[in-house]
């Protein structure tokens, strides 16, 4: 029926959105236009769009970025080497935590978006 290709969030500074996302990742993201660009994943993509480019669109939104969450679901083995690989890189994480269904932890973006990781 329907498939969601493309999530959008919004984000003050392409610049460094591309390169938190890129040590995330560990990819590089596609650059659409100057205030555009995309991290294609597997199955969905992740697309940024710098707020002030919104104006030259005439889309204006009253989002100024921040806010989202977007949730990976991965085996033990990825979760565990993706939160060491974040701690060394000192990026901001929240919520770890362990419950009868498994473990999740989230890390923040600049822009204060929020990626959950899980595993059962």
């Amino acid at each position: 029926m329907f498939n969601i290709n493309s999530i959008v969030l919004y984000v003050e500074n392409i610049s460094n959105t591309k390169k938190y996302y890129k040590s995330v990742f560990d990819k590089e993201l596609k650059d659409m236009s100057p205030t555009y660009s995309i991290l294609e994943l597997e199955g969905t993509n992740i697309s940024f769009k710098e707020t002030s480019g919104l104006k030259d669109l005439g889309s204006e939104s009253g989002v100024t970025g921040g806010g989202a969450e977007i949730s990976f679901f991965v085996s033990k083995e990825v979760y565990e080497k993706l939160l060491k690989s974040f701690k060394e890189k000192k990026l901001k994480i929240i919520g770890e935590s362990t419950a009868i269904w498994g473990s999740t932890f989230m890390i923040i973006d600049p822009d204060g978006h929020r990626i959950r990781f899980n595993h059962a």
